[in-house]
Formats: C-alpha cells, structure tokens, sequence
C-alpha cells in the first residue's frame, strides 16, 4: 500500500506513481526483499512514501514503523555500516545515479542481517529528490544466521572465524574475535576493499596467504590447509594468527565457491617462541665468544669483535668495558656503539659518588640496574653525569680478574628507557665472566712464557731432543690441570714412541738412533702450533704432548698431521715389520679436569691408548674414549 501525505502535490504524487527505476511491482511484493521510495527535500525533510511489505519478514518492524518515523531509519543500519551510507548520500553530484552497496542491518536489537542495497537517486526539481531503493538479503552471508543461537556463538567465539569467497576473493562473513583483537572500529568496509586489506598483512606474509587460498582450490573436503600470518592492528603493532582454511561449499560443477576458516590469536605464544628464539641465540653466542677466548692470545681483538657482536645481538645503543686505574678511576678500554650516539672511547671517568657509593658494591659482585634515569632514585648530579653522557637507561656489571675488580661491563640505552629482560641480564653477566676468564687467561699465559724462560734457565729441556724433558713434562701437566679445573676446560694428551727403534739401534748404532729421535722430535715440535701446547721427551723413544683446551678431535688432528710430516721425511727403517721408514704409534685421552679427578688418571688413559695401538699393530692412532 501507498502512503500519501497531505503535503505532496499532484506533481509529486504522480512523480511517486511513476516507477522510472527497473524494480518490477512482482519484486515489490516480495517477503526477501524491502522496496521503498523516499523524497527527500533538500532543506532536511525526509519522507518515505512507501516501504514493501517484505521490511517485517527482513528486519521484524512494519512499514508503518518505519513511515511514522522517517528520521529513524539509519538507526536500523549497523553501527559500523553508518558511515559508508552517510559518504554515499555526501558524494551525490550528478543525478540519476545509481549506487550498489552491502550492508549490516539490525533485526531486533542483538540480530543482525546482511542485505544487498541498490539505490537509485532521481532529481524530479531543484528542491527535491526522489530516492527508490531495494534491499535484497544477502542468503551466503545470512546462512550461518539461520539461528540467532548460532550467530551469539559465533560471536562469542574467542577465535577469529570466517567466510571468504575463493572467485570473487572476498570476505562473506567475520566475527566480531576479529575487530576486538585488531582494535578497529569499521572493520567490515576495511574488509571490503581489498587493497586496504591486503596492507594489513604483513609484506612476508602476503605471498604464504595467497598461497593457502590457492590451495583451497584443489583441496579435497576432508583436508584443510594450516599457515602462520601477521597482521597490524590499530596501534601499529603484529599480531601472529594462526589460520585453519576448510572448503564450505562447492559450485554447481564441484570446484571449491567458499572457504569456511578459523583463526586462533598465537601473539603471547610467538613472543614467548621469539624469545626462546634469542636466548638460545645468547647461548650460541656466548659460546663462540667462549671458544674464541680459549683459542687465541689476541685479548684485544678477541674483546674488540665480541663486544660488537654482543652490542648488536641485543640492540644496545652503546655497549663498553671500562677498567679501573689504581686511584678507581678508569678509561673506556673497550667500546661498541651506534650512530648517532657519541662514542666515549678512552675518555677517562670519574665520579666522587659513584667511587664512595657503588665501588664497594661492585667488589662484591653486585649489578646495578636503571632502565629509567628519568625516575631512577640516583641523586641529581649523577643523574645530570649520565645525562651529559647520553644516557637514559644503564646496565653495570662487574667484571672480576681472578678475586679482584678488574673493571665493569656497562651497557647503555640513549635512545629511551629499557626494561631488561632476565635472559638479557643473564647473557651479559655471562659475557663479564668470560671477559674475567680472557682476562686472567691472558696473565696465565703472560706468566707461562715468564715460567718457560726460567724454566729454559734451569735447563728443563732434553738435551738431546731440545724439547721439554721430563721434568718439565710433570710440571707442566700439573699446572694446565689446575688452571683447566678452574676453567672447566678439556686437556688432551699425546704419547707416542718410535716403532721398533731398539731395531733400529741394533742396525744403524746409537748415534743413528740419537739422530733419529732428534728429527722426530722437531717434527712434533714443528706440528703443534699454540704457545701452551708442550711437546716432551717422556723417556727413551717415547714422547708426549700436553694439549691445553684441546678435545679428542683436535688432538687426533695434530697426531694426523705428526704423522703426515714424518711420513714426509722418509728415515729409512729398513728393521721395521710395519714399513721401510720409521713411524710412530700413538695413544690420546681427553678429559675435563676436576677436583674430584687426579692427573696420574690422564697418564694412565693415554699410557692404554698406547698400548692399544702397539697390539693392534702399530703404527697408527688410537683414543682412549
């Protein structure tokens, strides 16, 4: 039925009565669909002149409702879904126009319907407009309403659900999971253009997603395909989802239409993963840096390129080791720092406070932590001391010689606060001790060349040979047992003797023999190639090798290499019943030293070794494991 109201004139009721749109008077009677024709004034009057029948079956209100109270209408149109209708009405300039749109409707009060919209807007003069429209429920993205029990679960589903359709590559249908995990408000129409869409997903991710919907297009009913993707919320930051894509239903012909998904917020799980991710990071780190130390005598290039390593694996502005004089004032030794930061390398500093507060803390080991210099509880002048210095958050460790304080590792923030983690605190108190260990390494090693020349004084090496005799040998063993007890380290030892030589006494004489063993002992010596490996005459034809933080497989390769070189040199044995030139047999053991474990086990290990090779024909290697 039409409504007239009396204020309409002939004119105006004839423009009503004739139809120039193309719905049909059979779509007007329809129940699935809502025509209604409206003028509207362009001072403000809004009048709707007619709303079909279809209104109470679509939204549960009557025509008349909807008649009476002209200015109500937008309150049925979803929240979210207002502003796309209102910038459709703001852009009309030409007229006729027609516009297609999709939106929410609300059928009752926690109901809500989609429809398919088709406006036509036709100008009959200059002060009105007359505004036919069509709703049509939209049944695919309507299915899962069927039963408003449905829709409440589907909205109450913590997990992010929905509909998209594979051809025309749209979203159908998301729950609410979505715009609450995202932080946005109009979500739907961000949903509707695709090139938004598409900016929402991170640029790694893009292609893997793509890839999913791809193959949803041969995907069988019972599978379904599982991917990781990002996407930004309103703040600007990721979050990690976890997606489950199910073919929904099929065309006419069998190929997949839509794709049914869940998707399952994995943020706090990706962090926990991340940094699980870094701390195992931190380890392989620290042991590069350990082994770096243990292998080498460079402490300064060792320091130089571990404290670059360790300030750019834990993105600190500036990262530094600072040694203290004997008046406890100290100089920037050592330091890693990022542009544009300052750089405080060998600047020396010193601060009355900071020596008469916190110097005696440090000598017990303590930490001092300030991940806010702003609301720090330091005293003004010091706050004011790191400031000139760039500073806004300040991590000191100390970094312990032996049993005194050497230094500190001081890491520092310039940019802004920092709130440590444990696992980074963790990580550089790992790094000072190594940085203790290098450092009392490298005077252990600075007082075994001392030892070495007096020991050379006092005539500790074999005469004949001119490597370390026995004497030595014992020594030396002793004191890398104790030192690598404390550093935890592993010691390998090399016994070896010259194959048949008693043979070779008894053919070529003993001055023969005593040049024989000279010119193994040179190829031992010439093998071994760091400072504190010892090579020594154990007695007789027997010698030993002594390989500080050595494992088996670095002691089998000096014995390869021993072997190779004599080989080289081609002594003629010609009493040997293992070859024509003289060889050796060789017996290693590893261990790590402990003060539960005496070094006579050691000799003992490689004394077997020996014994081993020998029976089993030899001329060859054998390691005691």
């Amino acid at each position: 039925m039409i409504t007239s109201d009396d204020k309409f004139n002939k004119e105006e009721e004839e423009g009503i009565r004739y139809s120039r749109s193309s719905f049909s008077p059979t779509i007007k009677s329809q129940i699935s669909l809502i025509f209604y024709q409206i003028v509207w004034h362009l001072e403000g009057t809004i009048i709707i002149n007619f709303v079909s029948s279809g209104v109470k079956n679509l939204l549960n209100i009557t025509p008349e409702e909807i008649i009476s109270n002209p200015y109500n209408l937008l309150n049925y149109i979803h929240p979210e879904d207002q502003g796309q209708v209102k910038q459709i009405f703001k852009n009309i300039v030409e007229l006729p126009r027609t516009e297609d749109f999709k939106c929410r409707w609300l059928r009752n009060e926690d109901e809500v319907i989609y429809l398919d919209n088709k406006i036509q807007f036709l100008k009959t003069d200059e002060n009105k407009i007359i505004i036919e429209g069509i709703c049509q429920e939209n049944l695919v993205k309507n299915l899962i309403f069927l039963e408003s029990l449905e829709y409440k679960i589907l909205e109450k589903l913590p997990n992010f659900f929905y509909l998209y359709e594979l051809q025309k590559q749209e979203y159908l249908y998301i729950n609410s999971s979505l715009s609450q995990l995202l932080g946005y408000e109009n979500l739907p129409p961000l949903l509707a253009n695709i090139t938004q869409w598409t900016q929402l997903i991170h640029s790694e991710d893009r292609d893997r997603l793509t890839d999913a919907y791809r193959q949803c297009l041969t995907l069988k009913d019972q599978d379904q395909v599982t991917l990781e993707y990002r996407l930004k919320n309103a703040q600007g930051q990721w979050c990690w989802l976890n997606s489950t894509l199910k073919i929904f239903t099929r065309t006419s012909h069998g190929s997949p239409q839509q794709i049914i998904a869940t998707a399952q917020d994995i943020t706090p799980y990706q962090a926990i993963k991340s940094r699980l991710r870094r701390q195992k990071g931190g380890e392989k780190l620290l042991n590069s840096i350990a082994t770096r130390i243990h292998q080498s005598l460079e402490l300064d290039a060792i320091l130089k390129i571990s404290i670059k390593e360790m300030r750019q694996f834990l993105h600190i502005d500036r990262l530094l080791i600072y040694r203290f004089k004997p008046d406890w004032s100290g100089v920037v030794t050592f330091e890693s720092v990022v542009s544009p930061w300052r750089s405080l390398l060998g600047r020396i500093l010193l601060d009355e406070e900071f020596i008469a507060h916190y110097l005696p803390k440090y000598k017990t080991g303590r930490i001092h932590l300030i991940p806010d210099l702003e609301n720090s509880e330091l005293s003004p002048c010091h706050i004011q001391w790191l400031t000139e210095l760039q500073v806004k958050a300040n991590l000191v460790i100390p970094i312990v010689q032996g049993q005194e304080l050497w230094g500190l590792l001081v890491a520092q923030h310039c940019r802004s606060p920092r709130y440590w983690e444990d696992w980074e605190i963790h990580c550089l108190k790992h790094f000072s001790l190594y940085i203790g260990i290098a450092l009392e390494q490298e005077q252990l090693y600075r007082e075994l060349r001392l030892a070495n020349e007096e020991l050379e004084q006092l005539a500790f090496v074999d005469s004949l040979t001119e490597v370390a005799n026995r004497r030595r040998f014992d020594e030396y063993l002793q004191q890398e047992w104790r030192r690598l007890t404390r550093a935890k380290q592993p010691l390998s030892l090399i016994v070896c003797d010259v194959d048949f030589f008693k043979f070779y006494n008894d053919t070529y004489g003993h001055p023969a023999g005593d040049n024989c063993l000279q010119q193994v002992a040179q190829v031992l010596q010439q093998s071994v190639k760091r400072p504190a490996d010892l090579v020594a005459r154990h007695g007789g034809e027997e010698f030993a090798i002594v390989l500080p933080n050595t494992d088996i497989s670095g002691a089998v390769h000096i014995a390869g290499e021993i072997r190779s070189r004599l080989r080289g040199l081609k002594l003629e044995h010609r009493a040997s019943l293992v070859s024509d030139y003289v060889t050796l047999s060789f017996g290693i053991a590893t261990t790590y030293p402990t003060p539960q474990t005496v070094v006579e086990s050691l000799l003992m290990e490689a004394d077997l070794a020996l014994y081993q090779a020998k029976g089993q024909g030899r001329d060859r290697i054998f390691v005691n494991q």
